[in-house]
């Protein structure tokens, strides 16, 4: 039942997208919905709308969640409405000041929200894809190839220097266990080794019931958890090694796909660039992946085919290349079929 209603949540946004006209923005209007729900979200504030968490025996206010259902989701939505509205920034006129406005609202959110993830993610995902598409440019590379080698040069430090994300999150937050995601992960490893290679079944595992693994197997506040807070892990334990992939060539493709909208628009393969790493690194600590309901998943979707529209525009619109080895064709000027003959040759 959910992998059908994750088919028909994809076919009412790809479909469309797909068959809109070349020249619909879609990026523009992902933006205009975003400015709608910052806006709505700062006219909420004063209605103390906040996300509570049990410390002991007292319950803390720990960040502003507007009309989400948490303060981590509004911290996502912002950081991704932050991200468009620099995109705004980089268009004259009327754009750019809508652009203006949104961005100070959306970091506005972020910072009453209290989520460091989405405020650091939003900082670091636009500067990782200039840094991106400019070395991929200047080399004339693929772009998936330069963050393939990014990603594998900070593995590659991270083991010889012993500087993990653990250690990273202890000193940005104090909190090297990622507010308790360890545990969760270390669960979800026990749990993959038992089904490897194809899983436990999408969505099925986590609060599927009385009988669910989730709540069998996991220790303590564990068993509550609705997922692994990992979209990585969790693409593993409901689909196995084979699912994962799959993920993994679908995100290599969605990665390439953006570098060759750089042939054609760069600020444009930057915005789509920007939110897709945003996406893909916000995966580490929530599960989005293959979330049917889900804004930001359903936000990336759009940004991957928004970039395979504006890279089918640009092949149709290319004039083909002339075969090597071929000289190119002459063009003389040729006498209309009504002029008469004069007896001379030009």
């Amino acid at each position: 039942m959910r992998f059908v209603q994750e088919a028909m949540v994809l076919t009412a946004i790809i479909l469309p997208a797909l068959l809109s006209p070349p020249n619909a923005n879609i990026m523009r209007g992902v933006f205009l919905c975003f400015a709608a729900g910052v806006i709505l979200n700062i006219l909420m504030i004063p209605g103390g709308y906040a996300t509570y968490a049990q410390y002991g025996n007292a319950l803390v206010d720990i960040g502003y969640q507007g009309y989400f259902s948490g303060k981590n989701l509004l911290g996502e939505f912002a950081a991704i409405a932050f991200l468009l509205s620099v995109h705004e920034l980089l268009y004259p006129g009327p754009r750019r000041a809508v652009g203006i406005v949104v961005a100070v609202a959306a970091v506005v959110l972020i910072v009453l929200s209290s989520s460091k993830t989405a405020l650091g993610l939003a900082l670091l995902a636009p500067i990782l894809a200039i840094l991106t598409l400019s070395i991929a440019r200047a080399l004339r590379l693929p772009p998936v190839l330069i963050l393939a080698v990014m990603i594998a040069g900070y593995l590659i430090f991270g083991e010889l220097a012993g500087f993990t994300t653990g250690r990273i999150a202890y000193l940005l937050t104090g909190d090297s266990s990622f507010t308790g995601r360890t545990t969760i992960w270390a669960f979800s490893e026990t749990q993959i080794a038992q089904r490897p290679l194809l899983g436990w079944g999408y969505q099925s595992f986590w609060l599927v019931g009385a009988d669910a693994p989730s709540v069998t197997e996991a220790p303590g506040w564990v068993k509550g958890m609705p997922n692994s807070h990992n979209g990585y892990y969790d693409a593993i334990l409901e689909l196995g090694y084979v699912g994962f992939g799959f993920l993994m060539v679908f995100l290599a493709i969605s990665v390439h796909v953006i570098g060759r909208v750089m042939e054609r628009d760069y600020k444009r393969s930057w915005i789509l660039l920007s939110v897709a790493l945003f996406v893909m690194l916000y995966n580490f600590l929530e599960t989005l992946w293959l979330r049917a309901f889900d804004v930001t998943w359903v936000v990336f979707v759009l940004v991957i085919v928004d970039a395979a529209r504006c890279w089918r525009a640009s092949r149709m619109t290319t004039p083909a290349l002339q075969p090597a080895g071929q000289a190119p064709p002459r063009f003389s000027r040729s006498r209309p079929a009504w002029r008469p003959r004069l007896g001379v040759r030009f």
